[in-house]
């Protein structure tokens, strides 16, 4: 029998980040020491929203690593002090000390707030599982498997006392993204290619042992959704956000929809910075009823586009549309609205290919 993905309402609210790169100074002209604030206004927003509800539930917030190395004691008790349930995982960027301080660390309620490897955690109607760094060659790569084969006797023996949910594999790379198939919302993200590396082959064969649902990652510039396909067939949807000072990008699973959103900027699609796809209509997209296109965002359950304005709806994209109105959307992103001075373009073109110049010359050395 085919299994769904999720069950249709979900109670709780999830919000899912990576790769915050919380450091003091810059990094490519880009201020990563304000990355922790970013973060708690977040959730602060979440809990907000939550609270708002007419039953409200427990906020619990995934790290999918790479959170930097400027952490404190101090920043991790603020973390306890939202109330939030805090499950994180590392990358490859953290150091001893950050690693450290995360095992150390513990929610509200006492509880640890790193996961440990082939950890699985009940929350909601769901399955989190949990596997932390990256592989870097076929050592790990092994021991990705083996981690991956606890996982499964874990599950099955929670489903042998009646506990029957839906998996979530959590880690900080992504899989090989077998089908090519990849939904951009980012304008970084267009350039992304799909490639095979030990940290993506290392997740794939966890993959093909565990069989979950739904596969939620960062480490990679890109933004939006994918598909694996699995050796048998079956396809896995895969989730990656970067919550980093530069993109900042997160993910919200509640009441039977998942919204990805940006802190900074507006998306490829939509009018803000938020978009939000139904359960069902993932669903769809692993059983091959539909593609995986821009159409399944801002969908009511029965499939009805919901339009914001009438505008909103003169602009909606169809399938064949999608490739030319990203494109379209990025090149506004891009470009000044202004006609701009002769001589100010000129200089710009210098200052460009000078710069090229440098990196050419760098590359050579």
């Amino acid at each position: 029998m085919e299994k769904p993905l999720f069950i249709k309402k979900t109670a709780m609210t999830i919000l899912i980040v990576s790769d915050l790169h919380y450091e003091m100074g810059k990094y490519k002209n880009v201020d990563e020491s304000i990355s922790f604030q970013n973060f708690m206004d977040l959730i602060r927003r979440t809990e907000m929203a939550e609270a708002k509800k007419e039953r409200p539930e427990k906020v619990h917030v995934i790290v999918l690593g790479d959170i930097g190395n400027a952490w404190t004691e101090k920043d991790f008790k603020s973390l306890a002090n939202t109330k939030a349930t805090f499950h994180f995982i590392y990358g490859n960027h953290e150091n001893q000390n950050t690693k450290r301080l995360l095992n150390e660390a513990t929610n509200f309620d006492g509880s640890k707030m790193w996961r440990e490897d082939g950890e699985v955690e009940e929350i909601d109607n769901f399955y989190f599982t949990f596997i932390n760094g990256i592989a870097v060659n076929e050592d790990q790569i092994k021991k990705f498997k083996e981690t991956a084969e606890r996982i499964v006797k874990t599950i099955n023996e929670k489903k042998a006392g009646g506990k029957e949910k839906k998996v979530i594999l959590c880690t900080h790379a992504g899989p090989d993204m077998l089908s090519k198939t990849l939904l951009p919302l980012t304008p970084e993200s267009q350039s992304f290619s799909s490639r095979s590396d030990p940290a993506s082959r290392a997740v794939s064969e966890s993959i093909e042992i565990i069989n979950p649902s739904m596969v939620i990652s960062g480490h990679v510039k890109f933004t939006g959704l994918g598909e694996s396909i699995l050796k048998n067939g079956d396809k896995v949807i895969v989730l990656k956000v970067e919550t980093s000072t530069k993109i900042g990008t997160y993910a919200l699973i509640s009441e039977g929809k998942i919204k990805i959103g940006s802190i900074y900027k507006k998306l490829l699609i939509g009018e803000g910075s938020e978009v939000e796809v139904s359960i069902d209509a993932l669903e769809d997209v692993r059983k091959g009823i539909r593609p995986l296109s821009l159409e399944i965002f801002n969908k009511d359950s029965n499939g009805n586009q919901n339009f914001r304005n009438d505008e909103d709806k003169k602009a909606s994209i169809t399938d064949t549309q999608v490739n030319s109105n990203l494109e379209e959307e990025q090149s506004k992103s891009i470009q000044p609205e202004k006609t701009e001075e002769p001589e100010t373009k000129r200089k710009k073109e210098q200052s460009f290919w000078t710069l090229l110049r440098r990196k050419v010359r760098r590359i050579k050395i």
